[in-house]
């Protein structure tokens, strides 16, 4: 059961390092005003002026300090709900399907999550062209899970033997 420890690593990684979604952005009265931000857990990347900025109490971008750290709580919280679905997995306390819906519930929080965040948390005076959430740790898991299945499919069709399906064999 090391491939479940495996996708634990591989999804807190992805979860630090990966953004958790892209806005782009415009001042409702000033045309140069505007950029493309990409938002991580630990910060942003402003995509115009090619730089990372903290989450600090000026924020980064138009979106408000305290819903960037919120949307960074709630995004740790579902991954650590995704490594918690694996470990137990692995001690065979939930079921493979059961981990599969837990991704899957998790795959639509975030969905759902941060463009919630990103429409109600601009500032005024901004507007939103466009966000793009990023679920790559749920979506993750779900590639994961079907990996597991087609393989496990595969292996166990390869060590069953062959019937002969009421077939008798006469000898010549």
């Amino acid at each position: 059961m090391a491939k479940e420890h495996l996708v634990s690593v591989i999804i807190a990684s992805v979860t630090l390092l990966l953004p958790m979604g892209f806005v782009e952005w415009h001042h409702l009265f000033i045309d140069t005003i505007g950029d493309t931000s990409c938002y991580f857990i630990w910060g942003g990347y402003s995509v115009r002026y090619n730089r990372f900025g903290i989450y600090d109490s000026t924020g980064f971008g138009p979106i408000n300090y305290e819903a960037s750290v919120a949307l960074a709580i709630i995004w740790v919280t579902i991954a650590a709900a995704l490594i918690a679905s694996n470990l137990a997995l692995s001690r065979q306390m939930v079921t493979v399907r059961t981990n599969f819906i837990i991704a899957f519930l998790c795959l639509l929080a975030q969905i759902v999550v941060p463009i919630a965040v990103f429409t109600m948390a601009l500032s005024p005076n901004f507007a939103m062209t466009f966000a793009a959430p990023l679920p790559v740790p749920s979506f993750l898991q779900i590639v994961c899970y079907l990996a597991t299945r087609f393989f496990s499919k595969g292996q166990s069709q390869i060590s069953r033997p062959i019937s002969d399906a009421g077939l008798t064999i006469e000898r010549l």
